[in-house]
């Protein structure tokens, strides 16, 4: 792997504390992958030119920022490559796209076995079936918002393994999703290992892999991505530290910002003032807020909590119920539709996708979850959770609404 000078790395730090008050030396370790010893003789060189000051366990910056040249294209180029070496799968493509919509969060590889009933410890079975599908909410909503006729940038992480070539041939396969694709040797690429019996229960193994170790600097570096974008969705898949900064980034740059706050993590309630939109379900709504949710009332009174905590909107959905939603001062309560339950696996990722996708087309939020409620009931008419259907068949969900209401 190619490693980058030291001029290029105090370049790099120098120009990381124009950004940011204060640099550890572990964090620094860790983005530039050499061994902390290394760092304190950059720190070294650094404070002996009077370009930066020590603290215990970092270093904080002298210089005003408008001293610090801009960070060139080449060498952040060359960044991303020396720490992703020859597996680097920026696509070209995505660097010439603009879309309205980036998306950040997991990218996982399910691999699915069928079995007739679950094995006790101890016990091998003989499998009926088994395949592999495309998992991760990131990947499943970006999915779900090509289905509805938008296009997207996901940037994602995952590792340089067996799985690699499969996680290529999925995005080369979609036209409309802009891969910005990090790697790491470290971690594998995030997997599922899902049992399936006859009559459709399972039994779920995950490892995040790669999706746990998205760095903070990392979306660093992609900063022009999401200024660039009107709207970032996120959810909590990835690191933590990586989430924070894209919000971060986001408030400071004016990109508006959907966040679907699962699997839910307590710290995420720091970070919730100024969120363009929160989309979340009657279990999120009680542990964000403390309050039991078990209506439409109830609901509203959970969300009113959370308005106060500084979301501008918000999504609630309720399962079969449908979901309400807050927008422009005021509730709207909009119903569920009918379905034949296959799957529900990926309901919610299918109805984020498709509100996402109709809010960048310029639907209001109200006649976007009314879209997205119908498309939802249309997915779980399926089997896998990545397995979305075209947008265009939604009109079948929306014309049985309009019969009913003859």
């Amino acid at each position: 792997m190619k490693r980058i000078s030291a001029d290029e790395r105090y370049y790099l730090i120098r120009r990381s504390l124009s950004e940011r008050n204060k640099l550890y030396v572990s964090e620094l370790a860790k983005q530039f992958q050499v061994t902390e010893k290394t760092i304190r003789e950059d720190i070294k060189v650094l404070v002996q030119q009077g370009l930066v000051a020590r603290f215990h366990g970092g270093i904080t910056k002298v210089l005003h920022e408008s001293e610090v040249p801009p960070l060139e294209n080449e060498l952040g180029n060359e960044y991303l490559n020396f720490k992703y070496g020859s597996h680097t799968n920026k696509d070209k493509k995505s660097e010439e796209v603009n879309s309205k919509v980036v998306i950040i969060g997991a990218f996982n590889v399910d691999v699915n076995v069928s079995v007739t009933c679950f094995p006790t410890i101890g016990e091998t079975l003989l499998s009926n079936d088994t395949n592999y599908s495309i998992g991760g909410k990131a990947v499943n909503q970006s999915i779900a918002m090509v289905r509805n006729g938008s296009s997207v940038t996901l940037i994602t992480k995952v590792g340089v393994d067996q799985l690699n070539n499969y996680v290529k041939s999925f995005f080369n396969s979609e036209e409309n999703i802009y891969p910005i694709l990090l790697e790491t040797e470290e971690s594998p690429t995030g997997h599922a290992i899902i049992l399936i019996r006859d009559d459709g229960d399972k039994q779920i193994i995950v490892n995040p892999g790669a999706n746990s170790r998205l760095l903070a600097s990392e979306i660093r570096m992609l900063e022009a991505k999401v200024s660039q974008a009107e709207y970032l969705s996120l959810q909590l898949e990835c690191s933590f530290e990586s989430v924070k900064e894209a919000i971060n980034i986001a408030n400071s740059c004016g990109t508006k910002i959907i966040l679907n706050p699962t699997p839910f993590n307590q710290n995420i309630l720091d970070l919730l003032d100024g969120i363009f939109l929160l989309t979340i379900n009657i279990y999120e709504a009680e542990k964000i807020t403390g309050l039991k949710v078990t209506d439409y009332e109830s609901a509203k009174e959970a969300m009113k909590v959370i308005l106060n905590m500084g979301v501008k909107n918000i999504v609630l959905t309720m399962m079969d119920k449908g979901a309400i939603c807050y927008e422009n001062d005021q509730f709207s309560v909009i119903p569920g539709y009918k379905a034949v339950i296959m799957d529900k696996s990926g309901s919610g990722d299918a109805f984020n996708g498709a509100l996402i996708a109709k809010i960048s087309q310029g639907q209001r939020i109200a006649q976007a979850v009314d879209y997205a409620c119908a498309y939802a009931a249309l997915s779980i008419e399926r089997r896998g959770a990545s397995n979305m259907p075209q947008g265009s068949l939604t009109i079948i969900k929306l014309r049985q609404r309009e019969k009913d209401h003859l």
